[in-house]
């Protein structure tokens, strides 16, 4: 229903409602086309009805007595006045009902957050209309960081992998849980407001059949149970199925746990025109905390989310030489896996995480379900509410693009580090080996014929470590590829 369908449908309406008023009049007044008659005694008096579409117009007094027509000359201000006062009840009934949301308008919103939902998911899934794609340009990188992370050793290393890159994707995950409850608030307004658009033309349809109802001098039965109800849940599983199952129940669980009211219906019998406004005003009122209802429903559960993250430590610890990580002293080997994640794979991390915060923003405003203040939850709904979980969920991905690019500088900063550490042991060790080769001194291991107190290792596990006297081939050199026998001999 658009806004012209109802003030289209509020034409009839009004004639019809001038039909039951003048039912409702003393004396006994019947319609006969377009004009009211009533008959007393010998003499017809006839009042002109509006015009059948729009409502307007009527109220041309007259009666087959020509004393009476020149005596009661006033009647026809009497009745133009009257009717208008019905014209005027039907607009202050339905006028603030035109200014509801046109779902069309939510579109570029909800078509944002489907691109974000995208982008941070790992896997294809359904929007409801089409099957989307995985975020490709996100999910990548971070499986890259995985294949990678496997290829690393150490127990400093494993500290930083498990404080900081082990829960990157975790951490996306967490985001498109809050993206994916976003779009579905955004979805249920959309559905909310088609929802609303068709319970209000059925109030008309409802009112319509009263009044004609009572201007034939029958009674009547005002029905009606509300489309809006259930939204709130129905709307989250459209937006994304099969991505939304956790927030179903939580959603679910919040609505449970409120105090509620739930006027999903609506029955009001009666048999007059003030009996059918009466039953006009109830479903509308109805109607509207119908809608708030749902709303409520809605800001609970962001509430609950925004809590949520708020409150949750939500940065990982990027520094290998941050006081935090519990793995010793130990570094780390294998630098190629490294300088991947360190120079390409969490850059492009970064630069993805950059891109959806900025794509993020065009997903809600405060005025996106603007409508009169005596509708639902007031003039803007739960658009505040949503505004917040976007900022909410922009601060995160910023956050999480900076600890990336936190995490790339530290990783780069200690590979540096390595390989100057690297250079310097075996520089060392060609001493050790250059003593040995000149006096045959007994290498025990311990000393490495320089001061390397910064630097301590793992004997069975590094491969830079020389294992004189225990496996009988030490090894020395990067990841030990040169044996003592090619040391000795200048190879």
């Amino acid at each position: 229903m658009s806004n012209q369908e109802l003030t289209a449908a509020l034409g009839p309406l009004k004639r019809a409602a001038v039909d039951a008023y003048m039912k409702s009049q003393p004396g006994d007044w019947n319609i006969v086309g377009d004009k009211y008659e009533n008959r007393s005694r010998n003499t017809l008096t006839t009042v002109s009805a509006p015009d059948a579409t729009t409502g307007a117009g009527g109220g041309d007094w007259r009666s087959d007595v020509l004393f009476a027509t020149w005596m009661d000359q006033g009647k026809d201000a009497d009745y133009e006045a009257a009717f208008d006062g019905v014209r005027s009840t039907i607009d202050s009934l339905f006028n603030p009902w035109l200014s509801i949301p046109d779902p069309e308008n939510l579109r570029v919103n909800l078509e944002s957050c489907r691109d974000v939902t995208q982008a941070l998911s790992g896997e294809q899934w359904k929007d409801g209309e089409t099957t989307r794609p995985a975020g490709g340009e996100l999910h990548e990188p971070l499986r890259s960081i995985e294949r990678n992370i496997a290829q690393v050793q150490g127990r400093t290393w494993d500290a930083f992998r498990i404080n900081f890159l082990g829960q990157l994707t975790f951490t996306v995950g967490g985001l498109l849980t809050i993206s994916v409850l976003r779009g579905g608030v955004v979805t249920s307004q959309r559905e909310i407001w088609n929802a609303a658009r068709a319970d209000v033309l059925e109030v008309v349809k409802k009112g319509l059949n009263g009044f004609n109802k009572v201007s034939t001098g029958s009674g009547f039965e005002f029905q009606q149970v509300f489309e809006v109800v259930d939204w709130a849940v129905e709307g989250v599983k459209q937006f994304a199925p099969g991505l939304v199952d956790g927030l179903i129940d939580g959603i679910e669980y919040i609505s449970n746990g409120k105090d509620f009211l739930f006027p999903d219906k609506v029955d009001e019998p009666g048999s007059t025109y003030d009996g059918v406004l009466k039953a006009i005003r109830k479903a509308l009122k109805a109607l509207s905390e119908s809608i708030e209802n749902e709303e409520m429903k809605l800001i609970s559960l962001m509430e609950y989310e925004t809590e949520y993250y708020y409150n949750k430590k939500y940065r990982g610890n990027y520094d290998p030489h941050s006081d935090d990580q519990k793995g010793g002293t130990e570094t780390f080997s294998m630098n190629e896996s490294v300088r991947q994640i360190a120079e390409r794979s969490l850059p492009a991390v970064a630069v993805e995480l950059n891109r959806v915060a900025d794509l993020n923003a065009a997903c809600g405003s405060e005025t996106m379900v603007q409508r009169d203040s005596s509708i639902g939850r007031g003039p803007n709904g739960p658009a505040s509410h949503l505004v917040n979980l976007n900022e909410l969920l922009h601060k995160l991905l910023e956050d999480l693009a900076g600890d990336a690019v936190d995490g790339a500088k530290s990783l780069t900063l200690a590979l540096n580090d390595f390989q100057m550490n690297e250079e310097n042991i075996i520089q060392h060790l060609n001493t050790v080996a250059a003593d040995i080769i000149a006096g045959g001194r007994n290498y025990d291991g311990e000393n490495l014929g320089g001061d390397l107190s910064n630097v301590t290792r793992d004997r069975e596990r590094d491969p830079l470590y020389p294992k004189i006297g225990k496996s009988g081939k030490p090894g020395f050199g990067p990841n030990g590829s040169l044996t003592l026998e090619e040391v000795m001999s200048g190879k």
